[in-house]
């Protein structure tokens, strides 16, 4: 809620998690993207667990948050995570779910790495295959 409220002001972590409810019962399958901050990056093993149980999940992308927003402004430095906590929290990760590591970023991004043998892969957003939700809570692709 720190990052992505609404434009409004409002949290978003109610309306996200009953969105992503509603496609889990529609059988839609989706993928999560996580902004790695200072606010979460403590909790990233229990965001993996938490989502890595859901069946129609297909991928956790654990992204470090960038030093810009989407404007050009400069993010204050107090919300860059810890790096040291991050490493600890993906070591935590990579040993709990060895056996889906696929479905995990950056785990799955490194595999992905040795299958192309270090060439350039795609990436980015796949067509219809991928939507996203606005800050004002709208679904777009």
């Amino acid at each position: 809620n720190t990052l992505r409220p609404f434009v409004n002001g409002m949290n978003s972590t109610s309306t996200v998690i009953s969105n992503l409810t509603r496609a889990d019962n529609l059988g839609i399958k989706y993928g999560i993207r996580v902004t790695v901050s200072s606010a979460n990056v403590n909790h990233l093993s229990d965001i993996v667990d938490y989502f890595l149980v859901k069946p129609n999940v297909t991928e956790v992308d654990l992204v470090p948050i960038t030093p810009f927003d989407s404007t050009g402004n400069i993010i204050d430095r107090k919300y860059y995570p810890d790096e040291n906590i991050y490493v600890k929290e993906l070591n935590k990760i990579f040993s709990k779910h060895y056996e889906e590591s696929h479905k995990i970023a950056p785990f799955s991004k490194f595999l992905s790495a040795l299958k192309y043998n270090g060439k350039d892969y795609p990436c980015g957003m796949l067509g219809n295959h991928m939507f996203a939700v606005s800050s004002n809570g709208q679904v777009y692709h």
